[in-house]
């Protein structure tokens, strides 16, 4: 314990040890199934997986310094012995945050000297999370998640995990991409994704004038889910035609000029 820590001989214990001895059990992520950054829940696949990695050894049920519990949503709101730790909103004035971005050599930089620091991609996501408002649920896409956050979490996981997620990604881009032609095939005007590699679009059918009406629209809503932009500005539909937004639940931009 003097020379290497408190916890040198049971930091990587097995489990069956650790819960002979009381201690916190980390959780196995790689027993979960696969997914995307995108379809990751914000909390309990993003944010606390970092937390994880980095802090809960030392913030869990079982050993709770600093009176901080960082293994839970209710914990990380709850703060500790100096205050709240997070600010929803005001990733600036979290505790938190101040913490890991102390130079190392300081003594009140997390997590401690000997551990792992926190790289610049997982001090991006945390910020993100707590700007958001430390959403407890929702995943990264739910929540607008830029793309920069999505990729700055795939870049924090081990190795052999990041690798899989980007092949799963990419296998995901390419089956969605053949699904766009059809539909690009079936209605004029530009159907394309709003940000590269994202299932987000956005539909321009202006350059197709008063030859795209109503059925169209209705075709057009097989992608329903995924329109985010509809521009139908000099088209033929009718206001009997618009009852099919209905099934474009995330769209957040429509354009009716000229209709």
């Amino acid at each position: 314990s003097l020379t290497h820590g408190e916890d040198y001989l049971t930091e990587h214990a097995p489990a069956p040890i650790r819960r002979l001895l009381g201690l916190h059990v980390p959780r196995d992520r790689s027993r979960e199934p696969l997914t995307t950054s995108a379809e990751r829940e914000a909390f309990d696949g993003v944010a606390l997986r970092i937390l994880e990695d980095h802090c809960t050894a030392c913030h869990n049920p079982g050993k709770i310094k600093g009176q901080l519990r960082l293994d839970t949503h209710e914990g990380i709101l709850a703060g500790g012995q100096s205050g709240p730790a997070v600010l929803a909103g005001h990733p600036e004035a979290s505790e938190l945050l101040r913490r890991v971005r102390l130079p190392v050599e300081d003594k009140k930089h997390m997590p401690p000297k000997g551990k792992a620091p926190l790289t610049d991609d997982d001090v991006a996501v945390l910020a993100w999370w707590i700007e958001a408002g430390l959403p407890d649920t929702g995943t990264l896409r739910e929540l607008q998640a830029p793309p920069s956050i999505r990729i700055a979490f795939t870049r924090t996981l081990p190795e052999p995990e990041r690798q899989a997620v980007e092949e799963l990604e990419t296998r995901r881009a390419a089956e969605y991409e053949a699904t766009l032609a059809e539909l690009r095939a079936a209605v004029p005007g530009s159907l394309r994704p709003i940000t590269p590699g994202e299932q987000d679009l956005e539909y321009t059918a202006a350059i197709a004038g008063e030859a795209f009406g109503d059925a169209g629209l209705e075709t057009l809503a097989a992608a329903g889910s995924d329109l985010v932009w509809l521009d139908l500005s000099r088209t033929g539909v009718t206001d009997a035609g618009l009852r099919v937004l209905a099934k474009m639940p995330n769209l957040e931009r429509l354009v009716l000029r000229v209709t």
